[in-house]
């Protein structure tokens, strides 16, 4: 992933310890693709050689191990950071690749024997040579033309790559289940032609590695991003795809043992599905509805007082706006500052200052109604909106006064508390905008200050 790192341009923070690991593990898969497939490319090649390998190992045509040592060594050279010097090669090994797969899909079509594998093997002693069976031609096909693309750099083909990723995996998922299932038309086109299991081994493990170097710049970038929904993604789809194909084999496991009769069969395990389904669907809501939650407090609260911050005021205090209008409901605009708070975080300190603001958002809770709505909107400014008539408003505000001159009086604080306040009715018939509001309170606040100090 060295090549294409800078080049994201995802919103998405991304993990760099799932990157790291990923790294790490498409190395380490690179690296046992390699052994596996140089290691039956040399048994094809050397007589005496295929003679100690395992039984079996013949079922890798030489023409797959062949093209899977292109795919290999092409990956392997793009991870390189002098990369730049082998883009030619790279392009090269993978268009033969191309080669090789077409090929062998002419060869299955028109019924022939390999032509490439009796170039490369001429060993009478050997298996028959065979095409590369037709998914295996596939598979090889599709993976290099992800490299080749992906190679380009080319944004607008970004969709394009991360569609033809999608059906390589949904490739390798089905070629799984039909050697799980017994199913097999779907992993062989003869007795003797059909994708083995080493050979499958192989794609799967190229298959991540060209998933995940392409996850970060790609739709996939979730998969590897910070946050919960990355974090929950990453839990929930392996576990999602292992949990399907155990059910299934279990309904055929029941089926093909006869203890249980097929539609008891299928009533359980669409049973257990249904269950599995409903706990995932509920454990994802939870933790969707625990970020939102938390999202909207981040968002919209000051984090040292509980109230709503400058956001939280645009949002709720627009939509209190928009009722007043609609019920034709008296409300007003009150704009304080606390007089002193400099003073106070000089003289004794910012933990004693936040302290007077707690106080003041006491004060303000404990003589407004629950539904005015109290907000912070700067280290010592706090908006009011606040429901009801002139009278109702000027009661609130002589409660506020008093409260403050109570605790003043009762000298348990080293401040005093004094306000600074402004306010400007909302006339329900007008089109005014919170914003001319606040600015209007704003400014009754400031004159109300200095006729303070001339007094």
């Amino acid at each position: 992933m060295k090549e294409r790192i800078g080049e994201t341009k995802t919103l998405r923070q991304l993990n760099p310890v799932i990157l790291d690991w990923i790294d790490v593990t498409s190395n380490i898969f690179l690296s046992v693709v390699f052994l596996i497939t140089a290691t039956i490319l040399a048994g094809w090649l050397i007589p005496q050689f295929g003679q100690i390998l395992p039984v079996g190992w013949a079922s890798m045509q030489a023409t797959s191990s062949l093209s899977i040592l292109f795919i290999c060594i092409g990956v392997a050279l793009g991870k390189s950071r002098s990369n730049e010097h082998y883009y030619y090669i790279i392009k090269v090994l993978y268009l033969l690749c191309i080669v090789l797969a077409c090929v062998s899909l002419i060869e299955h079509w028109y019924g022939q024997k390999s032509v490439v594998g009796r170039f490369l093997v001429a060993n009478e002693h050997l298996p028959i040579v065979h095409p590369t069976s037709i998914q295996s031609a596939t598979a090889f096909l599709l993976l290099a033309l992800t490299l080749i693309i992906d190679s380009t750099r080319q944004d607008k083909v970004s969709y394009l790559l991360d569609i033809l990723i999608f059906l390589l995996v949904m490739l390798n998922l089905l070629y799984f289940a039909g050697y799980i299932y017994k199913a097999e038309s779907l992993i062989q086109a003869t007795q003797a032609i059909l994708i083995s299991p080493q050979t499958l081994i192989c794609i799967s493990l190229l298959t991540f590695v060209q998933a995940t170097r392409r996850a970060p710049f790609g739709s996939y970038a979730i998969l590897v991003a910070n946050g919960i929904a990355s974090h929950t993604a990453r839990i929930v789809l392996p576990f999602s795809v292992t949990i399907i194909y155990l059910i299934i084999l279990s309904h055929s496991h029941l089926t093909n043992a006869g203890h249980i009769e097929a539609p008891y069969v299928a009533a359980i395990t669409s049973t257990v599905s249904a269950s599995i389904i409903i706990i995932v669907v509920m454990l994802l809501s939870n933790k969707i509805e625990a970020l939102e939650a938390r999202l909207r407090s981040m968002s919209i609260i000051d984090e040292l007082t509980g109230i709503y911050n400058l956001r939280g005021l645009n949002i709720h205090g627009k939509q209190m706006l928009l009722e007043a209008k609609r019920f034709n409901t008296q409300l007003s605009v009150i704009y304080i500052d606390v007089d002193g708070l400099k003073n106070v975080n000089d003289s004794l300190g910012h933990d004693v200052g936040s302290e007077l603001i707690c106080d003041v958002v006491m004060l303000l809770r404990d003589n407004f109604r629950e539904s005015d709505i109290v907000s912070r909107v700067g280290g010592d400014e706090f908006v009011i909106i606040a429901i009801g008539s002139e009278d109702e408003l000027a009661s609130a505000m002589r409660r506020l006064n008093e409260a403050a001159d109570t605790l003043n009086n009762s000298k348990s604080r080293p401040y005093i508390i004094g306000f600074s306040i402004g306010k400007v009715g909302f006339d329900p018939q007008t089109n005014e905008s919170l914003e001319n509001l606040i600015s209007k309170a704003d400014a009754e606040m400031y004159k109300s200050k200095m006729k303070r100090r001339k007094k």
